[in-house]
Order: C-alpha cells, then sequence, then structure tokens
C-alpha cells in the first residue's frame, strides 16, 4: 500500500478547504458549512481564501471528511496535551470542537467514517500493547513505523459495539472503503 502523506497544522488548514471544494464539487449537497475566520493562514497566501486552521499544536494528520461534511477525523500526537501516541479525534467543522474517539491506549492511524457517519474505522495497536511502541528513528529523515501489532478496528462514534476487523499478524493498517462501504478492498 502507499502512505498517503501526513498534513501538519497549516497543511491541515488547506486541507479542509481542498476537501470541502472537491466535495462540493462532487456533491451539491454535502459540501462542508462555510465558518467564519481569518481569510488567509499565510499573508502571501493569493489562491486560497475562506480557511480557517482547525487545529494548534501537536502534530495532527490525516483528516477525512464524515458523509454530511460537518466533521472530520484526524490522528493527534500531543505530549504536552497527555496524547503521547497519535490518536484518532473527530473535529466538528462548524464550532472547532475536537474529541478523541480512540481509546487512548496504543497507536492509532488512518481514521475513517463508516456506516453513514455513525462509526469510525480506523487501526490500532493496542490489542498487542496498550502501550505506545517504540517511536521510529528519523535520523535518516521522515519514516512510517510500520509496527506488526497493528489491526483494523470499528466503533460507534461514542466507542460502542466495538469491532476487532482483522487478528493477523503483520501491518494491518491504511484500509480504505468500498464506495458501498461494505468491504475493506
Amino acid at each position: 500500500m502507499t502512505k498517503r502523506r501526513a498534513l501538519s497544522g497549516s497543511a491541515v488548514a488547506v486541507a479542509v478547504f481542498a476537501a470541502s471544494f472537491v466535495s462540493a464539487a462532487r456533491s451539491q449537497e454535502r459540501s462542508a458549512p462555510p465558518a467564519p475566520g481569518p481569510a488567509v493562514i499565510h499573508s502571501d497566501e493569493k489562491h486560497f481564501r475562506n480557511l480557517r486552521q482547525l487545529t494548534r499544536g501537536g502534530e495532527n494528520a490525516e483528516g477525512y471528511w464524515s458523509p454530511d461534511g460537518r466533521q472530520i477525523i484526524y490522528q493527534r500526537k500531543n505530549e504536552a496535551e497527555g496524547v503521547a501516541c497519535d490518536q484518532e479525534f473527530v473535529v466538528d467543522v462548524a464550532s472547532g470542537a475536537s474529541r478523541r474517539v480512540s481509546s487512548g491506549k496504543g497507536r492509532t492511524t488512518c481514521g475513517y467514517f463508516t456506516d453513514g457517519g455513525r462509526r469510525v474505522l480506523y487501526a490500532s495497536t493496542e490489542r498487542a500493547d496498550a502501550a505506545c511502541p517504540p517511536p521510529a528513528d528519523y535520523s535518516k529523515g521522515y519514516v512510517w513505523p510500520m509496527y506488526a501489532g497493528y489491526d483494523i478496528v470499528s466503533h460507534a462514534l461514542d466507542g460502542g459495539g466495538p469491532k476487532r476487523l482483522t487478528d493477523t499478524p503483520g501491518y494491518d493498517a491504511e484500509a480504505t472503503l468500498s464506495r458501498d462501504g461494505k468491504t475493506l478492498p
């Protein structure tokens, strides 16, 4: 599988704009609602407007829209806030309120909404070990650690109805959903 490039603070804001543009182009009824905020994040930006930064501090990456365009699921790490390992969060685009939807155990990646936005799906190392796995060695640049303990899990937004979708040795992560949401290709 090809790893998608992770986004940082300002890049997440650009992704919010770009994703809402793509979403609006695909379906007029599903675009993200416009929100008040700064016209631009960088004063030298000439191509984007109506940007709003939704995350601050820490490392925030891999944001994906809910089907109704009102929420984004993303992974977050912020040791200053006690989030030592990537965890899955959902942000309400209109209010900017964010909450963790993963358990806080292990490390997570690649979250998506499923079942019409009622459930989330992501990879987690939690069942292999509740502790954070050892950090990657970045001495030669950015690398993505491929922990063998990742498995794909799913649960309701409130954490109920958990399902472990994979239970095999190896790197079970970076799942995508079929268009109808019924299979993991």
